[in-house]
């Protein structure tokens, strides 16, 4: 909480011109949405161009901005809308990034499944061949809670679904990974990491 407070107070002073402050929230999450980027593009150039818009735009409409209590959550929403609007504009469907219902897609890699021993790495191949068939709004969210360590009020104003939808969205997930690994309950270990959803 006091990390939401330090930045919220970094994004009430950029709104009134404060540059330093603006320099601070750049740095401050340029990593988290470069990955986030690359994630959704699937290329650095157009990833780097996608952040550099977004800050672009914040620093002209620093004055009509909203005050938000999840700068974090605001940002990745508002780089999310700016990548939406490049592709659209560049008609880079063209280039085969798969945009099902609006949402750019993102893809796992095996090694991203956190494993204890290599002897589990065919199990992980197959645990992320069954999340990379989720549709792209699942995927997303996974990629929003469990590697970029989002809260679900945070995920909620990212992907722009109500809370009570969202909790209902994961529990669908959860629901569709354990019964496509019920024939491999060693695997299901790796999913007591996942918090509970009271």
């Amino acid at each position: 909480m006091e990390d939401n407070r330090y930045w919220s107070d970094c994004w009430n002073a950029f709104r009134k011109g404060d540059e330093e402050k603006f320099r601070l929230l750049h740095d401050g999450f340029f990593h988290l949405l470069h990955d986030y980027a690359l994630r959704l593009l699937q290329d650095h150039d157009l990833a780097y161009d996608a952040i550099q818009d977004l800050f672009m735009k914040l620093w002209i409409r620093r004055s009509s901005l909203p005050e938000v209590q999840f700068v974090k959550a605001y940002l990745l929403r508002s780089l999310r809308t700016t990548i939406l609007n490049k592709l659209r504009s560049l008609k880079l469907y063209e280039l085969n990034i798969s945009l099902q219902s609006s949402v750019p897609d993102i893809e796992f890699s095996p090694e991203e499944i956190k494993i204890k021993e290599e002897s589990e790495l065919l199990n992980a191949r197959n645990l992320t061949k069954m999340i990379n068939q989720l549709p792209p709004v699942h995927k997303h969210i996974i990629y929003l809670r469990f590697y970029e360590g989002l809260s679900y009020r945070e995920i909620s104003e990212v992907v722009d679904m109500n809370y009570q939808s969202l909790i209902n969205t994961i529990h669908r997930i959860l629901n569709r990974v354990k019964a496509a690994l019920k024939n491999h309950p060693e695997f299901l270990l790796l999913f007591l990491f996942l918090p509970h959803l009271a």
